[in-house]
């Protein structure tokens, strides 16, 4: 018995020392698998160290509008998400295939949200300086193999490299990519970027600009949301707008204010502009053929808001003629002249009374378009067809906005169908250079079409005196 434990003993110590080929095969397997891990385990950590940013990147010091993302790849699939995404993709094909292509030609990647992350890190700073734009991105493993590829067949030039038209180069592990080289070199010689906005999220793009007006905004796609600030100084009013939400019938747009001077300061920027000037020159000679004569310098002294309501614009003829309304919140006791009654001097405008409301009617394109002027409880309404101001007169429901300056609502829906209605109507009498309905219905109804499935817009602007607060949204289902 001993015997026969001592001799199977000695059996297995020879089998240890000498092991057969089949067992060396599978030792050899399993440490061939076991080097592979180790090896995969620091790709992965290196990989993470590469990526891993210690700042936003570099841009040129010059740059005059600046976007990062801390997450690029979660903010591109917040927007895939969206069912404006979908809605875009499906009416939009062509337009987006050429997006990606273009996105592929310059970059080898494929454009998905994890390609993006593996080959270029999570984060993304992409800034304009002087027409020319350009991106740093913190990249690992795969790309600085590939970039030891590319020198192989392509050379430095002032240590600039050439990808697929794209200049690009390394700082500090970064790497700076524009088609322009006056864009990399610029990156290259500024301080690590400093100013990325005062928010951020992952899930989120920060954006800064300086021109026209300097501000800072924070564009979160996951909750259809913008918000942010301008550096402009508009005079602070503790009250808040109360004519966003007020009008009946959901108009297509309203636009609120609290004085009709509260957005001087954003004109003064704009009046040297090319639409500037055309909107004076057109307005100017619509007045003119009007004949209406100008309003006192004080006339709107008394008004704590002035708001705008389009319901809609009527086509059926040559010129539009749009059904709008125009309400004016008086600060003292109702009562006294309407503010805009000089319009009126000069002119024959016909009494009226809409129930217990007096008035006045002033036909200016006949019964489509009318001058029609009364008061509401503290408010002064204008119309531009009779029956409007018939439905506006006490169904008004003012109530606080989350604003003191600026309030716009926006019925997309609406707005589609009318920009759909508009352009066919144009293409059918040729006004629209080298297109006919058909390449209309092709080229430019499917963008309209996504527009009027965006559901509702709504910004809110408050100003504290030094600065502007805004916020945009959308809400899909067309409701607040």
């Amino acid at each position: 018995m001993e015997r026969g434990v001592g001799g199977e003993l000695s059996r297995r110590m020879e089998t240890v020392q000498n092991p057969s080929p089949r067992n060396r095969r599978i030792a050899r397997g399993w440490l061939a698998l076991l080097a592979a891990l180790l090896v995969y385990a620091l790709l992965v950590l290196l990989d993470q160290h590469l990526k891993r940013a210690p700042h936003p990147g570099f841009r040129p010091e010059q740059a005059s509008c600046t976007a990062f993302a801390p997450d690029a790849p979660q903010t591109w699939m917040a927007l895939k998400r969206l069912p404006a995404a979908k809605t875009v993709r499906d009416e939009l094909p062509r337009w987006v295939h050429q997006a990606e292509l273009a996105l592929r030609l310059a970059t080898g990647i494929r454009p998905e949200p994890e390609r993006w992350r593996v080959w270029l890190g999570p984060q993304m700073l992409a800034s304009i300086r002087d027409g020319q734009w350009g991106v740093c991105v913190r990249p690992g493993v795969l790309l600085h193999a590939a970039h030891w590829a590319n020198r192989l067949v392509a050379s430095s030039v002032d240590g600039f490299y050439t990808y697929r038209g794209l200049r690009y180069a390394w700082r500090e592990g970064f790497l700076v990519a524009s088609p322009w080289p006056e864009y990399v070199r610029a990156a290259l010689q500024a301080a690590p970027c400093a100013n990325t906005g005062a928010e951020s999220r992952p899930d989120g793009v920060s954006l800064v600009w300086n021109n026209p007006v300097p501000g800072e905004a924070l564009l979160v796609p996951g909750d259809l949301e913008l918000r942010g600030r301008l550096t402009v100084s508009i005079p602070h009013t503790p009250e808040s707008l109360r004519l966003p939400d007020a009008w009946p019938n959901d108009p297509m747009l309203t636009v609120s204010m609290q004085r009709l001077d509260a957005l001087s300061p954003f004109w003064s920027l704009f009046a040297d502009t090319a639409a500037a000037q055309w909107l004076e020159r057109h307005g100017t000679a619509l007045v003119t053929a009007w004949r209406f004569p100008a309003l006192p310098d004080n006339w709107d002294a008394r008004l704590s808001e002035a708001a705008l309501a389009l319901y809609d614009v009527d086509i059926s003829e040559i010129t539009p003629v749009p059904e709008c309304a125009a309400a004016l919140r008086d600060r003292e006791a109702p009562g006294g002249t309407h503010p805009l009654a000089p319009l009126l001097t000069g002119d024959h405008p016909i009494p009226y009374a809409w129930n217990a409301h007096p008035g006045q009617i002033l036909p200016v394109f006949g019964e489509k378009c009318s001058l029609c002027l009364a008061g509401d409880e503290g408010y002064w309404l204008v119309t531009t067809q009779e029956p409007l101001m018939g439905r506006l007169l006490g169904h008004l429901s003012p109530r606080p906005a989350p604003a003191n300056t600026f309030a716009l609502r926006l019925n997309c829906k609406k707005a589609g169908g009318l920009a759909s209605n508009v352009l066919r109507r144009a293409a059918a009498l040729e006004l629209i250079p080298e297109m006919d309905p058909r390449d209309l219905e092709r080229e430019w109804l499917p963008a309209v079409h996504v527009i009027s499935q965006l559901g509702r817009l709504s910004v809110d602007a408050s100003s504290d005196g030094k600065q502007v607060i805004f916020a945009a949204r959308l809400s899909e289902d067309g409701h607040e």
